[in-house]
């Protein structure tokens, strides 16, 4: 890391959660999720003129049911809303391989704030 300073921060671990951590640096901020790192990763600048955007995007990763697919070095991870709709995705690709003959696995992990 190359920053001076940063903050991290990690989850509380809870029952069918999962793992995450975010770290707020000199110009940034940036999550990683499960085994997918710098996703996603918003500077300061962007977080300043996109404000209501960034704000949607947190709370997706807080209030929505995660779903991870691991398939070889590929991580997938989608958000789905208490409706079933897909609202994000991101994909992370640890080393360049090719994942054919891999195995896919998918887990399914609760939100960490439930509104009822």
């Amino acid at each position: 890391m190359s920053y001076d300073h940063f903050y991290r921060f990690f989850s509380v671990e809870k029952e069918r959660r999962i793992k995450l951590m975010f770290e707020v640096y000199t110009t940034g901020l940036t999550f990683w999720i499960d085994r997918a790192c710098e996703m996603p990763e918003w500077s300061f600048d962007y977080i300043q003129i996109n404000r209501d955007k960034v704000e949607k995007e947190l709370r997706q990763l807080f209030e929505n049911i995660i779903e991870v697919e691991y398939k070889g070095t590929t991580t997938t991870i989608r958000l789905f809303d208490k409706g079933g709709a897909m609202t994000r995705q991101f994909k992370d690709i640890i080393a360049f391989k090719i994942n054919w003959f891999s195995r896919k696995t998918v887990d399914t992990y609760r939100p960490y704030f439930e509104n009822e």
